[in-house]
């Protein structure tokens, strides 16, 4: 699998990245080993999880970190591994703001690293913005955890581009490392906005698209898979989230490219955004080895620049 390199981080990001937020209680236990298993053996290192995950389930409060901790000791693999996970979540309230005080972060972070029964993450991301707090008094909290090895590099996760140029402008006057990427909700669907009740969800916009182009700072990219949209899923959220013209035009499109270059139209949304002119890391989700097998063969995938284009029209 192709890879990203991050100074600070030694082992190489495979471009797909495993979403894991089900670990554990949708996806059951052995379940989740055999596709972290399969993941790794077809050249994934990537593993996306979470505080939070998944906190609203009955007795979920931690599965997804508890599990992958087991399985990369089981496995003695965190050598082999980018392990990323996130805090600030918001409270109830909070919502929906995110917990970005330093002592907030650090209990957070605290707590993720004894479910993981480990000593450091690779990517500690924010997972939402607060822009009440200012952004020098968030980065200095993550360099703190990152001189004193807990993590080894920060992202930021639904942050908005006027905050992610005041962050980038902040690092760079203090000369340290800052964020080394983004997380925003994008998928070659058209996201009906007016659907989504949470106000927090930053998705990839115009201006977000600009400031990642000329920047060259990478995105992984949650909901890459629209929740099985290009599968023609019959969910009536899923539909009342992603279905309108735009986004029927476009899957018509992936469909029609799929046959001629094999796979399913899933496969080709992801090689899309692996198409794109800076570094995209589509964070998927899959319950089963035949998914997950599909969803990566997406970097395999070579789009024509004019596929591309018919895609994003």
């Amino acid at each position: 699998m192709h890879t990203l390199t991050f100074p600070s981080i030694p082992v190489p990001v495979s471009r797909i990245a495993l979403g894991t937020a089900m670990f554990g209680t949708g996806i059951p236990h052995d379940d989740a080993w055999r596709v972290m298993d399969c993941f790794v053996e077809r050249g994934g290192t990537c593993l996306d999880t979470a505080h939070i995950y998944a906190a609203w389930l009955p007795g979920g409060s931690g599965a997804s970190e508890t599990t992958i901790g087991a399985w990369i000791r089981s496995r003695n693999c965190r050598h082999t591994v980018v392990l990323m996970t996130k805090g600030g979540h918001y409270t109830e309230n909070t919502k929906p703001l995110g917990r970005l005080r330093p002592e907030e972060l650090a209990a957070d972070l605290e707590q993720s690293l004894d479910r993981l029964g480990l000593p450091c993450v690779d990517i500690y991301w924010l997972h939402r913005d607060n822009p009440d707090i200012p952004v020098g008094e968030v980065l200095d909290a993550l360099e703190g955890f990152r001189r004193s090895g807990r993590i080894r590099a920060a992202g930021c996760s639904n942050w908005r581009v006027h905050r992610l140029c005041e962050a980038r402008e902040w690092a760079s006057r203090h000369g340290i490392e800052g964020f080394v990427a983004s997380q925003v909700w994008w998928t070659l669907a058209h996201i009906n906005r007016e659907a989504v009740h949470d106000p927090s969800l930053v998705t990839m916009d115009g201006d977000a698209f600009a400031f990642h182009r000329m920047t060259q700072v990478p995105v992984f990219a949650y909901s890459p898979q629209a929740g099985g949209y290009f599968r023609r899923s019959s969910k009536p959220h899923i539909a009342g989230t992603y279905d309108n013209p735009i986004s029927r035009a476009r899957r018509t499109t992936a469909e029609r490219i799929a046959e001629r270059l094999g796979g399913g139209a899933t496969r080709v949304a992801l090689a899309w955004l692996l198409h794109q002119p800076f570094p995209v890391v589509p964070i998927i989700g899959c319950s089963t080895r035949a998914q997950l097998e599909d969803s990566l063969a997406a970097d395999d995938l070579r789009l024509a620049p004019e596929d591309v284009a018919a895609l994003s029209a």
